[in-house]
């Protein structure tokens, strides 16, 4: 009993003596709550702002960026996907806008105005049959929708149904006379059918009906082009660009006809403007090289050129231009200027099948037997003037010199 009762005492001091567990950390503190603006997250409302001041300055390309953060951020926020949608489309960027509006449908957003624009955007990527799907699914849910029906007009006349584009373009005028995008299908469909003159009757009543309808004046512009008007069609060209420096056609439009008057540096400009929203718009990056020739920028020249090419291989007269311009401007730059010149004629011959009579066989040919002087030059160098030439090599006699096949003898 003694035995047991010390035992005890033993563990009961022994128990006593051990130091005490280690306490639990305490609970780590809860994150901060994001702050909110109007139900929005903080960060995505301040960098939608920041979008929407890139928007009033036209600079779309970082608004696109801006507006891309925002939806990441706050995937619901339905204003920030449909500016999403609106910077695609201005930068030329179809499908990308049909993708966004689609996305705006899938977030329930049954606006018949998302349904056209997704519309809308996927005709102007390509995909006409179904645009028509859309607009004729608005149509059906609202049998009265005239925005419905001029889009139909527009897809129709791009499928080249003109009798069914005629037809909704008639219902809408029917309804409301002076509806301007009714008003300017009908002038398109004129334009088409070669009708100026009742074609530029309809774009100037779009203009007279609304004074800052941008593609109106964009499309009197080309009527007055087509018919050789080109100071009218600047006129025109000029004020579309002013009320929407986005409007890319009329940008072409305008440097094409800078470029008639060889007003070079004037013409570069607007083919630049395009080229800083669409680096690879491959009209802008040929006007543009045309440009660069025109004011002796000839490297320059031959860079954008040889850019095209690897996005249009077939182009004749970018082959003609870069043969011209390594025979003629780049022997400075280029030891090679004059064999490239050699391989852009031959290219030119083989991709597109000239016949004999064409002037290019005869600049090949001369351009070859001046390369055959040259290289006879380098191996019996001339003698410096006053000396007698070393033994053996002694040029031949002028008799005895002939032409390089196919070649005319030089006067």
């Amino acid at each position: 009993m003694k035995k047991l009762m010390l035992l005890l005492v033993i563990t009961f001091v022994v128990a006593c003596g051990a130091p005490p567990p280690p306490a639990p950390p305490p609970p780590p503190p809860e994150p901060p709550k994001p702050k909110m603006i109007n139900g929005i997250l903080e960060t995505a409302y301040n960098r939608f702002k920041e979008g929407a001041e890139h928007l009033k300055t036209h600079n779309y390309i970082e608004a696109n960026q801006a507006f891309k953060d925002v939806v990441a951020l706050q995937a619901d926020y339905t204003v920030a996907w449909l500016n999403l949608a609106f910077s695609y489309e201005a930068l030329g960027r179809y499908a990308d806008a049909a993708a966004t509006y689609r996305k705006l449908i899938e977030l329930k957003v049954n606006d018949p105005k998302v349904k056209l624009a997704y519309g809308r955007s996927l005709l102007l990527s390509g995909d006409a049959k179904v645009a028509i799907n859309e607009f004729e699914a608005v149509l059906r849910a609202d049998p009265e929708s005239l925005e419905a029906r001029n889009n139909l007009a527009a897809a129709y006349l791009k499928m080249g149904d003109d009798a069914t584009c005629l037809r909704y373009v008639k219902e809408v005028l029917a309804k409301q006379p002076k509806n301007v995008p009714a008003i300017v299908n009908l002038g398109l469909l004129y334009l088409k059918e070669k009708k100026f003159e009742l074609a530029i009757l309809m774009f100037n009543k779009a203009v007279k009906f609304d004074e800052k309808f941008a593609k109106g004046f964009s499309n009197l512009g080309l009527t007055h082009y087509q018919l050789d008007q080109k100071p009218q069609a600047v006129v025109n060209f000029e004020k579309a660009v002013e009320l929407d420096p986005t409007l890319d056609e009329a940008r072409l439009n305008l440097g094409s006809v800078y470029l008639d008057y060889l007003d070079y540096a004037r013409a570069l400009e607007q083919f630049q403007k395009v080229l800083a929203r669409f680096p690879e718009r491959y009209e802008a990056m040929v006007g543009a090289a045309d440009c660069l020739y025109g004011v002796g920028q000839y490297k320059d020249a031959v860079e954008m050129y040889l850019k095209t090419l690897k996005i249009r291989e077939k182009n004749p007269e970018v082959y003609l231009r870069l043969a011209k311009l390594y025979e003629e401007k780049m022997d400075a730059e280029d030891k090679e200027a004059k064999q490239k010149a050699v391989s852009f004629y031959e290219s030119y011959i083989r991709l597109f099948a000239p016949p004999k009579d064409h002037k290019v066989h005869e600049q090949l040919a001369n351009l070859k037997a001046v390369i055959q002087m040259e290289e006879a030059e380098k191996k019996n160098p001339k003698p410096a003037e006053g000396t007698a030439p070393a033994e053996g090599t002694a040029p031949a006699p002028a008799g005895d010199a002939k032409p390089a096949e196919g070649t005319a003898p030089t006067k």
